[in-house]
């Protein structure tokens, strides 16, 4: 390549032109800010130090009368701002919003223009490079083009236009000299308006924009606002002196030198007065002797910047504004907040002229007062209340109503308002390096300066009320406007209002409630701060980090200035005593909350990162952050956050006021945060207690405070320590209650905690009077809310004072703290009776132990009262006990302890502590039943009687004694009752003298008396009849407690059904059925091993069984198991949980003990099996699968043979099950017994492996057996669709063994094709052609690849057969493909150079190349479009003639064949040239062409792809349009060529010729007529990434259907070419004849495909249908889908999700089920197999009709998905689920038309995959071809169902 320099020597310079108009319209299109013009323009004046500016706004009728003013010279120099405003000086002004202006001027009285500003103004981005001004950029003067088209500019003497050039894009300026006068000092910008329009936004909201721009502006200090002349608004600023601000205390450590400092923050108050002590403001005149003055010298982060002077300047800016203005409104909506109702004048700090009760407050508040210049005046639209009156709207009055005058008056009077503000101004020195310079004069074309300032607008406390009273009162009418200094009052509510200032404000807001201003560099459009460019960024960085710091620098004098006046107050005699005055303290409060919300930090917009870093800075500025408290300004370090739950007793810590802290809750939140202020902790809790004594109230706050903290085990113990150990508290002195010469704790005493070691609880049993110990809490803090006594022991470790301690307490002797005689249990019987009571209350709850303890401190003293005065509890007996009178009973002093309620409880205690009740037992057993004196009833009632007294021995007693007789009947030996009890129930039946006597049981050992035990013949109680016997009296009651029964056990009635007695076997077993819920219902069989149930055997007879041995299913008889008596059958399963059946695993034991030995036998067992099929395990039915249970006759066998699952089939109706029926055994028992053994392992048919070995075997035997060459055909097309089923085994056999079908085609009839010895069948063909077929191993047969070799050479060549599912078989046995054994050698003659025939075909072939790969799989192709446009890759040449030479070599034998052709592609040459020849000695054939060119484009070409090819070759561009060809972009191309023809006329001609395909192989429609061509069809959805017709994601094209397709082609019929794929007839050569018009003659010559040939195909498809052998199908590559989404393309070819599993068969169909349907076999098999027989008769017929082999449909089931049907390598699956939602209720209803028509579509669809697999025009066509030839087999199949003859 030549040298650059070289290059650039010999190049010309050209100029780059640059768009103007499109520069400054991209530039101000950044602009989208408000006012943005008058924003630049003001920037401008105040960089040109202008003090002046006035604006005005010019209707047209304005400008009109001020030129006439102008040409009559009333006035001289520029536009009064008075010219023609008298004219309608006495009319109603208009309404401001409808006024429509003409032209914009503004004028400024700066420095006049010099000739360097004249010529920067005509440059665009040329900035001023002055580094103290602001513009940087240079595009501020062209923000006037967004409104104007010609501004014009005057200063001085001089003039600059503006205008652009004939209209067009260039800018152009013109200057010139104003005419002789006196210079004007104004500089003027008039802005003709582009449009005419309204004002600028509301007058109201253009002030508010002013007044907030002049704010930081440097020199501006004056802005008037006129329209027509009338002054609409002045606004102007008084700025005062700035006044230094000394280092505040909190941040003298951030500074680089540090003076000496006092930690503490209030020194002393004589200290705080002078000079504020050690708080506040550092300035020389504070500084005392003992301190070094600090100054100033904060570094910003990265050292940019070093703050070095702070001052603050107080700027007083007033506003004049016409009422017209505020009656026009605001367009913004006044942000909204809750006006608080006015406070008192001490509240706000006597700001209103009010007076305080002190003196000193009031004289100290007034000197900090704002002066009265800035005091808001009322606004003349206001009410007597101050506020503002809303006026509605309402329609503008009548004139004749209306008082003009007052009207007018009105609208022009002034209203005049002001604020006053205080700026903060930082000063800074820059320091850069000279990387940093330079990068930073790169971006803002100017140097940076020495120093910066930033600002920050603070609006105090008083201001900002002032402000907001403003607000309320201000002239805003009915509109409810606001003051026009809304935007410069605080933003407090957060509503993102304060901005930041680069000369004026921005779109960027600062976070925090003021406006900042700083030399900040923006974005172009100076909206936001630049924060994206490298350098540029870390600038305004740095300067943020300034903001940060002088914000923290302005919150640190307002607390400065808090303090002062705080510690100021404590040096009064008042404060000194009783602290600062209250309102002076809550007016302070509210300064600090004022500055906290007003540097409360919150995202600031659009850039976030600007309140980041500025809150970063703030807080990290120092860590010594003031903030107001209880105790005045502290740090935050010193001061807690408020807990409302410890204000009660932490009095002398320092706390955040809760006003504060509620209102400022973000900043304290950030304090916390950043660990600069806490929460009180505990070790200010315990210096809080070590400090004083509290109260008794506090110390129970105190406690309340601790309970409620979370549980800490480990600080728990270590607090409780010091906790305890701290507090102490004072209770105070109670009243004596008794004599006065009681003793009694009753003065003041002071408690430490550490001596408590039990608390009262109010709830207890100790009464609350007492008495108590001293180490007992004070009873008030166990009636406080919210001390739990849970936290006392877990916390404190105090116990709860029991009654137990209560009771140790009282009974000590002597007592460890006396309590007098009166609390003496064992002198006072009316204390003792209060002390018993009490136990007695709370008895019932008292431990076990404690009880024990209870007793044994009462039980030895005489504290129980009787008649007889105070005795033990041994001596006395309860009233009850009433057998001898002068014994001790218990007598209280008061009626009531033994009586009502209290009784119990009393008598329990009593009884617990030894108070006898009743008289021995074994006295009455001596009177009562030895003497014989008492009946049972008698005895039984007094034991009940006495019940409650009987202790637990003496109630065991009784049970165990044998003292109850039993009834006697007709035996009175017992020997005909039911005896389960043992012989030491019965008591001796002789007297001691020997005499007979009853005999006695235990009341266990005998049952209720009642008829249905006599009826069992159990021993019943011997009760008579007087009383009679009464179940819920309390003598039963007592009884059944003794051990009665009430009914026999379960055990003792299974004994009774099981017996031998048939009448009590019936009585047992009854009265279990009818007892059952009641008394039975734990009733479990596997308890009892007991042959009880009536049971029907396999012999017929009766006999009792054994729960295990008996079903209630009748059939169960069949495989030898016993059933359940028929009228106890509900019972049985209900009740004694009868199984219907057997287990799976006892009937497979009985099965293969018992196999059945005729069909008949076994189609009854194998049918009732099928109803437990769902209960066999794999395991079972693994077993049954190798076990010989069937019965069958076998093809080597004469009669029955027993024979296994695994070994059998079930038969089939079509030819090839009879086929395998010779081959291997085939069975059918019914649908219900084959569904079972389908689950035992016979299979619907051989696997393909097993048939492949059988043809392996013996081939000829094989063919003999199929009958057919078809037949035989349709066995290999089924191994070759399930050829991954066959093992690599068989398939080495198969390549080695005679098992494939060749053919080989001869042209005449001869007796040696018929008598050749391995001939297996010949078949004539048309045209006397015979086909004969041989089975020969595969590598002696070749597979047709190239139909046109293959007519050449068949004599001596045997063909596979041409279908793809086979060829691919032939080719995985080894098997050649006859392209890859014949030699081509082409041998073009006589070429012809610079042919025009050349270059048209190279250009058609490159046209349509594109449509045709397309439709082909990229990674197919081997040379791309892109490669063949280049001239040099591939060539066309045209020769005089094409001599093909074909060689075979072949078994031997070498065949040479000689042709001519039309046309050849080769690859020559060094670059592999792709060359295209064509002849011209025969009429083009484009299928050559497309033929030949496919061999070089794919690596394996197929017929498909040369025959499409070919057609799109030879069809014009609007037929294949219409075909669904995306073509437009060849028709644009054709467009543009035309387009190019009509403007060169010479070679018009020339480029018709060039652009009209050849007439021997292509249309010749007329380009010019684009009316023939029609809209593309719309595309098919896209298919998935499997579909070979997808290619690079895009959609196919929908090409026509055949029938169309036969009509418009141009070229051989599609079908014509389909009949050489399944047809042997041989290829004819190239179409005769030499038209030029070829088209004309080959459409003329097209004929349709023959009905044969059509036929033969559907047939084929119908034979390619085959039964899927497999259990599981996985990975479904090959299926098609019917998708219920028809909108998507009737199919999808991906395949389903899930796995399929085969479940059974049921009428010789397999169904299969997907593997996440759960208990699929039992669901298909049983709970569905109705609904599957409903679709069986349905598509049965339709087999029938398609004549399909018999077991090629198959069903399956799924829980979801679109899936209706799927072809699986020619087996047909259907969806039972969609059958089941769409059809089944018609067949339930007799209906079955509809079902069967749509399902004869649905396998039309499917069998035609058999055909082609993907969905195209050829599928379509099929399925419309196999549906049309089958469909009058369909009528009459619906008109026999119609006819009831089916």
């Amino acid at each position: 390549m030549a040298d650059r320099n070289a290059l650039w020597e010999q190049g010309q310079d050209e100029s780059v032109e640059v768009n103007q108009r499109a520069l400054i319209d991209k530039v101000l299109a950044r602009y989208s800010g408000e006012f943005t013009v008058f924003r630049e323009l003001l920037q401008n004046a105040d960089d040109a130090g202008a003090t002046g500016v006035q604006i005005t706004f010019e209707t047209k009728a304005f400008l009109e009368r001020s030129k006439v003013a102008d040409n009559r010279k009333s006035q001289e120099g520029s536009l009064s701002a008075n010219a023609g405003a008298d004219a309608d000086v006495d009319k109603p002004l208009p309404a401001l919003k409808d006024i429509v202006v003409d032209q914009w001027t503004f004028k400024n009285n700066g420095t006049i223009f010099r000739e360097e500003d004249w010529s920067r103004l005509k440059k665009i981005a040329e900035g001023n490079p002055d580094e103290q001004k602001i513009g940087a950029f240079g595009v501020g003067f062209y923000s006037l083009f967004s409104i104007t088209e010609e501004p014009f500019v005057t200063s001085g003497t001089k003039w600059m236009g503006f205008y652009w050039r004939d209209g067009k894009d260039q800018l152009y300026a013109r200057r010139g000299t104003l005419p002789d006068g006196p210079p004007s000092p104004w500089t003027t910008f008039a802005m003709p308006l582009r449009q005419r329009g309204p004002l600028p936004g509301a007058p109201l909201d253009f002030l508010r924009f002013l007044a907030s721009s002049i704010t930081f502006m440097t020199s501006l200090k004056d802005v008037e606002l006129y329209l027509d002349g009338i002054r609409l608004g002045h606004v102007s600023k008084d700025v005062g002196s700035p006044q230094t601000v000394g280092v505040p205390k909190a941040l003298e450590n951030s500074q680089h030198q540090k003076g000496s400092q006092n930690n503490s923050l209030i020194g002393n108050a004589g200290a705080m007065i002078g000079g504020w002590g050690d708080w506040g403001m550092r300035t020389p005149t504070q500084s005392t002797s003992k301190d070094k003055e600090v100054k100033w010298n904060w570094p910003t982060p990265k050292k940019l910047f070093t703050v070095n002077h702070v001052t603050s300047t107080s700027v007083h800016i007033r506003a004049e504004v016409i009422r017209w203005v505020y009656l026009a409104g605001s367009e913004k909506a006044k942000p909204m907040k809750k006006i608080m109702p006015p406070t008192s004048n001490a509240t706000k700090g006597g700001s209103g002229g009010g007076t305080t009760s002190n003196s000193f407050l009031a004289s100290l508040i007034s000197s900090f007062s704002k002066p009265s210049s800035s005091t808001p005046r009322p606004s003349p639209f206001s009410n007597v209340s101050g506020r503002s009156t809303p006026i509605p709207p309402a329609k503008a009055p009548s004139v004749d109503k209306v008082d003009v005058k007052k009207l007018v008056s009105d609208q022009r009077k002034v209203v005049e308002s002001s604020v006053l503000l205080t700026v903060f101004t930082a000063e800074a020195k820059v320091k850069l390096d000279d990387k940093m310079e330079v990068e930073l004069e790169r971006a803002t074309k100017k140097r940076a300066p020495p120093s910066v300032k930033v600002g920050l607008i603070y609006t105090g406390k008083d201001e900002y009320d002032a402000s907001e009273k403003e607000d309320v009162e201000d002239a805003n009418g009915s509109k409810d406007v606001g003051s026009v200094f809304l935007g410069l009052r605080a933003d407090l509510e957060g509503n993102n209002s304060s901005r930041v200032y680069i000369g004026h404000a921005t779109g960027q807001t600062t976070g925090i409630s003021g406006h900042m201003s700083a030399r900040f560099i923006p974005t172009v459009e100076r909206e936001s701060i630049d924060l994206v460019d490298r350098h540029v960024s870390i600038w305004n960085t740095e300067l943020l980090h300034v903001g940060g710091y002088l914000s923290r620098v302005a919150y640190e004098t307002e607390l400065a200035a808090i303090a002062r006046l705080y510690v100021a107050a404590l040096q009064t005699s008042s404060g000194a005593l009783s602290g600062p005055d209250a309102n002076l303290v809550t007016w302070l409060q509210a300064r600090c909350l004022h500055a906290l919300k007003f540097f409360t930090f919150r995202p600031s917009t659009p850039s976030a990162e600007v309140s980041r870093i500025m809150q970063t800075t703030f807080f990290s500025a120092s860590e010594s952050f003031s903030i107001y408290s209880t105790a005045g300004v502290k740090p935050a370090s010193e001061v807690r956050v408020q807990s409302p739950e410890m204000e009660k007793f932490v009095k002398t810590l320092p706390i955040v006021p809760k006003e504060i802290q509620d209102g400022a809750p973000d900043v304290i939140g950030l304090l916390q945060g950043r660990n600069m202020i806490r929460q009180i902790t505990f070790d200010d809790i315990i210096g809080e207690m070590r400090g004083r004594c509290f109260e008794e109230e506090e110390m129970i706050e105190c406690l309340k405070w601790r309970v409620g903290l979370p549980r800490q085990a480990a600080f728990d113990q270590h607090f409780r320590e010091q906790f305890l150990g701290a507090g102490v508290f004072r209770v105070a002195a109670k009243p004596k209650n008794g004599a006065a010469d009681q003793k009694g704790g009753q003065d003041e005493r002071v408690i430490p905690l550490a001596t408590i070691k039990t608390f009262v609880n109010p709830s207890g049993l100790v009464p609350l009077e007492g008495p108590f110990p001293s180490s007992t809490l004070p009873l008030q803090f166990s009636t406080t809310k919210g001390l739990s006594f849970a936290a006392f022991s877990e916390l404190f470790g105090w116990n709860p004072f029991s009654i137990n301690d209560w009771v140790i307490f009282l009974s000590s002797k002597p007592p460890a703290e006396s309590p007098g005689a009166e609390h003496d249990i064992s002198l006072s019987p009316i204390f003792a009776e209060k002390v018993l009571s009490a136990i007695a209350k709370g008895w019932a709850n008292i431990s076990k132990a404690n009880q024990d303890q209870i007793v044994l401190r009462l039980s030895p003293l005489p504290c129980i009262p009787t008649q007889l005065g105070l005795k033990t509890a041994s001596d006395t007996y309860f009233p009850a006990a009433h057998v001898f009178a002068d014994l001790p009973m218990v007598t209280f002093p008061s009626t009531n302890a033994l009586q009502g309620r209290s009784k119990t409880a009393t008598e329990s205690l009593l009884a617990a502590l030894g108070v006898r009740k009743h008289v021995d037992l074994q006295v009455v057993f001596n009177r009562m039943i030895k003497t014989g004196d008492w009946t049972i009833p008698q005895l039984v009632k007094y034991l009940a009687g006495v019940r409650d007294t009987l202790t637990r021995e003496e109630i065991e007693r009784l049970k165990q004694t044998a003292a109850f007789s039993k009834e006697e009947h007709e035996n009175p030996t017992g020997k005909d009752t039911q005896e389960f009890s043992d012989v030491k129930s019965v008591a001796s039946t002789t007297t001691a003298t020997g005499t007979p006597r009853k005999v006695r049981y235990k009341i266990s050992s005998l049952y209720e008396p009642t008829d249905a035990m006599r009826q069992l013949k159990l021993p019943v109680l011997d009760w008579g009849d007087n009383p009679k016997w009464r179940v819920n009296s309390d003598e039963a009651k007592f009884l059944f407690f003794l051990g009665l029964q009430k009914y026999p056990s379960l055990p003792d009635l299974l004994k009774l059904a099981g017996g031998s007695d048939a009448e009590i076997r019936e009585l047992a077993l009854r009265y279990l059925f009818d007892k059952f819920n009641t008394q039975y219902q734990n009733y479990q069989p596997g308890s009892f091993d007991i042959a009880f149930i009536p049971a029907i055997g396999p012999d017929g007879k009766e006999f009792l069984a054994k729960h295990n041995q008996v079903f209630s299913e009748p059939g169960c008889t069949i495989i030898g198991f016993a059933v359940v008596r028929s009228d106890i059958k509900e019972d049985a399963q209900t009740k004694l949980k009868i199984f219907r059946h057997p287990t799976a695993q006892m009937a497979a034991r009985a099965l293969l003990q018992r196999p059945p030995k005729t069909e008949e036998d076994a189609r009854r067992v194998f049918e009732y099996l099928t109803n437990i099929l769902g209960d066999f395990t794999p395991s079972d039915l693994s077993t049954l699968r190798d076990s010989p249970i069937i019965p069958a006759k076998t093809p080597t066998s004469t009669g029955i043979t027993m024979v296994r699952p695994s070994e059998c089939y079930f038969k089939k109706e079509d030819g090839q099950a009879n086929l395998h029926s010779k081959l291997f055994t085939f069975i059918d028992f019914g649908v219900r017994a084959n569904n079972f053994l389908a689950a035992c392992g016979v299979r619907n048919a051989p696997t393909t492996d097993e048939v492949a070995r059988m043809l392996v075997a013996n081939p000829v035997g094989f063919y003999q057996l199929a009958g057919s060459a078809e037949r035989f055909k349709a066995e290999l097309r089924q191994m070759a669709a399930s050829l991954g089923d066959i093992t690599s085994a068989t398939k080495q056999a198969m390549k080695r063994a005679p098992i494939l079908l060749g053919s080989r085609v001869a042209d005449e009839k001869s007796s040696e094709n018929r008598a050749r010895s391995n001939s297996v069948g010949m078949e004539e063909e048309e045209d006397s052609v015979t086909v004969s077929y041989e089975l020969l191993r595969a590598d002696q047969i070749v597979i047709i690849d190239d139909v046109n070799s293959y007519a050449q050479f068949k004599d001596t060549l045997y063909g596979a057969p041409q279908e793809d599912i086979l060829e691919a078989l032939y080719a995985h046995l080894g098997s050649p493909r006859l392209s890859q054994l014949i030699k081509e050698e082409y041998k073009p003659v006589g070429e012809m150079p610079d042919s025009s025939d050349a270059a048209k075909v190279r250009k058609l072939v490159l046209e349509r190349l594109p449509l045709f790969l397309h439709q082909r799989h990229q990674g197919r192709v081997l040379i791309s479009h892109e490669w063949m446009q280049n001239p040099s890759n591939f060539v066309v040449k045209k020769v005089a003639r094409l001599i093909l030479q074909k060689t075979l070599v072949w078994a031997g034998r070498r065949s040479v064949k000689d042709s001519e052709a039309s046309s050849v592609a080769k690859r020559e040459g060094f670059n592999r040239t792709l060359i295209l020849y064509v002849a011209g000695n025969i009429p083009l054939d484009l299928y050559e062409v497309a033929n030949s060119l496919c061999k070089q484009l794919f690596d394996t070409p197929k017929l498909n792809d040369s025959l499409l090819f070919s057609t799109i070759l030879s069809t014009d561009l609007p037929s294949l349009r219409r075909r669904g060809y995306n073509v437009d972009r060849i028709l644009n191309q054709q467009k543009v060529e035309r387009e190019a023809r009509e403007s060169a006329r010479r070679a018009a001609e020339r480029e018709a010729a060039q652009m009209r395909p050849p007439g021997s192989f292509v249309d010749n429609t007329h380009p010019e007529e684009p009316a023939s061509v029609t809209g593309a069809a719309p595309p098919l959805p896209p298919k998935r990434p499997d579909d070979i017709s997808q290619t690079g994601g895009e959609t196919t094209p929908r090409p026509e259907t055949p029938t169309t397709v036969e009509k418009d082609r141009n070229s051989k019929g599609f079908f014509n070419t389909m009949k050489n794929k399944f047809s042997e007839s041989n290829r004819s050569g190239p179409t005769a004849g030499t038209s030029t018009n070829h088209r004309n003659k080959i459409q003329g010559n097209t004929q349709p495909t023959p009905e044969s040939d059509i036929n033969k195909n559907v047939e084929q498809a119908i034979n390619a249908c085959r039964p899927e052998a497999r259990n599981l199908l996985q990975n479904r590559q090959r299926m098609e889908m019917i998708k219920e989404a028809l909108d998507e393309g009737y199919c999808d070819v991906s395949g389903m999700a899930g796995d399929l599993v085969a479940v059974g068969t049921v009428s010789n169909i397999r169904i299969y089920a997907d593997k996440v349907v759960p208990n699929a076999q039992q669901l298909l098999l049983q709970t569905k197999l109705d609904v599957i027989n409903r679709f069986i008769s349905i598509i049965q017929p339709l087999k029938k009709v398609y004549k399909l082999p018999d077991s090629s449909l198959h069903i399956f089931y799924n829980l979801e998905g679109p899936t209706i049907a799927f072809n699986a390598g020619g087996a047909l699956f259907l969806n039972l689920r969609y059958y089941e939602g769409w059809h089944d209720t018609q067949l339930q209803k007799k209906e079955p038309i509809k079902a069967m028509i749509s399902w004869f579509f649905t396998l039309a669809h499917e069998i035609a995959h058999n055909l082609i697999g993907p969905h195209n025009a050829e599928h379509s066509y099929y399925m419309n071809q196999i549906s049309s030839t089958h469909l009058l087999a369909l009528v009459d199949e619906l008109q026999a169902i119609q006819f009831g003859i089916a």
